[in-house]
């Protein structure tokens, strides 16, 4: 599996970065529209890993554990937690239609993954 594991260089050289604009307000999207419905529907499925964008938001997402917590509870009934250290840190790099990226498509079907975008 292409996926890397030491994503911060990644988040800030990413195009245009991913702290604000609309590469931000993009992967707050993706993340909320297919990465968590993804995590819900395959919940141990530990070869499942996000694309940089939506690990980005992710992360900081979990850094706030009541609001993550309570924003779970409220979309899906139950907390969505990461099932390995790599699901919960690294990224996807959406080479080689990874474990991931296939099944994107499947919850996405007019949304790009990361590597059509």
């Amino acid at each position: 599996m292409d996926h890397h594991t030491c994503p911060l260089p990644a988040y800030a050289s990413y195009a245009g970065g991913l702290y604000t604009g609309v590469f931000c307000v993009q992967a707050v999207h993706r993340y909320k529209t297919h990465w968590l419905p993804l995590l819900n529907a395959r919940p141990s499925d530990p070869d499942l890993i996000p694309p940089l964008d939506v690990a980005f938001v992710w992360l900081c997402h979990r850094l706030a554990p009541e609001a993550y917590a309570r924003d779970c509870q409220k979309w899906f009934g139950k907390v969505l937690n990461p099932t390995t250290p790599d699901q919960a840190l690294a990224f996807d790099d959406g080479s080689d239609f990874t474990h991931t990226s296939k099944l994107w498509g499947t919850v996405t079907k007019n949304y790009p993954n990361e590597q059509q975008m």
